[in-house]
């Protein structure tokens, strides 16, 4: 990964904590977030209330859309640390489409 990349990819990490941490609020905590932007990979660790241990999210595969003014991050390759949410999204959601709010679209489309 290149430098300029890898600064890159922390100056968002540092812009998307608060944006999931508020999303999440009202049912658990961010923990642990990694991006490479080369890869298109994400790693999210969360502590979710009820839980007695944190959930990995593994976005294996992603892409950045924009369908009119709104951007959108396309789930491709998905993997969880719960093979029960793996089951249940390919049974129910095989593409997830989750809006980026413009602040953070325009940090993600530079």
């Amino acid at each position: 990964m290149s430098v300029l990349r890898k600064i890159k990819d922390n100056t968002l990490v540092k812009v998307l904590k608060p944006f999931i941490n508020s999303y999440l609020s009202d049912i658990g905590t961010l923990k642990e977030i990694k991006l490479d932007s080369n890869t298109k990979s994400l790693l999210v660790v969360i502590d979710l209330k009820g839980e007695s241990s944190p959930i990995k999210i593994n976005i294996l595969k992603y892409e950045l859309e924009k369908k009119g003014n709104q951007h959108y991050l396309i789930v491709k390759k998905i993997d969880f640390s719960r093979e029960w949410i793996n089951l249940a999204i390919k049974k129910w959601r095989p593409d997830m489409r989750v809006p980026i709010p413009p602040a953070i679209a325009t940090v993600v489309l530079k």
